[in-house]
């Protein structure tokens, strides 16, 4: 019922906007004082004109009306993923960045724990996601030996990639590769043994409980 409401007034509205479009000429409205003659073959084309515009609106309201909500559907879809796809990113982001824990003091040579990290992310990781952020440092020639060590290791690692290396100013949420690994070791330490616990079964001869 609505969408035959909808067809119904939105024809109207266009019909009332024609007429009142009709009423007037490029140089703006007609005076009633002012009687303007129009040529027969002009008043046609306006005519045609007018007619084809009408039949051009309302079939276009009327498709609307019949397909509706589809035209909308894909907007409000890209609007809802639109966050999570911004997280993801991030994320990766922050998997790729490389602090000031994977970098020489002084150097600015990528450690041992800075190549293992970069030949991961050349091996392992899709080739959309293969990209480099470094750190800058507190001078500008570390940043700049930082980014040489990254290349050089590029260029070592697998001389047929190109991947592209960027700077940024924010840490990674990660500590020194000392303290993760005694946070890893803790974690092992205090994990259950890997067994099932030994089945119970009610004796239903002693009154209680008898493992069998």
């Amino acid at each position: 019922m609505r969408h035959i409401r909808f067809a119904i007034v939105a024809p109207a509205i266009v019909l009332a906007g024609n007429l009142v479009a009709w009423a007037q000429d490029d140089h703006g409205p007609v005076q009633a004082s002012e009687p303007v003659a129009v040529a027969p073959e002009s008043a046609a084309k306006t005519w045609s004109q007018r007619w084809h515009e009408f039949s051009a609106d309302f079939q276009l309201n009327c498709a609307r009306s019949n397909a509706w909500p589809e035209p909308f559907q894909l907007p409000d879809r890209e609007l809802v993923r639109s966050p999570f796809r911004t997280m993801a990113d991030n994320g990766w982001r922050e998997q790729n960045t490389f602090g000031d824990f994977l970098f020489a003091d002084e150097q600015g040579e990528l450690n041992l724990a800075g190549r293992e990290k970069l030949r991961s992310i050349l091996t392992q990781l899709p080739p959309h996601r293969r990209q480099i952020f470094v750190v800058e440092a507190r001078r500008v020639e570390q940043t700049a030996a930082r980014v040489a060590s990254v290349h050089q290791q590029i260029a070592e690692l697998s001389p047929d990639q190109t991947v592209p290396v960027f700077l940024t100013r924010l840490q990674p949420r990660y500590g020194e590769g000392g303290y993760q690994n005694g946070v890893n070791r803790s974690y092992d330490s205090s994990l259950p043994e890997p067994r099932l616990p030994v089945p119970t079964y009610p004796s239903i001869f002693a009154g209680g409980a008898a493992t069998r």
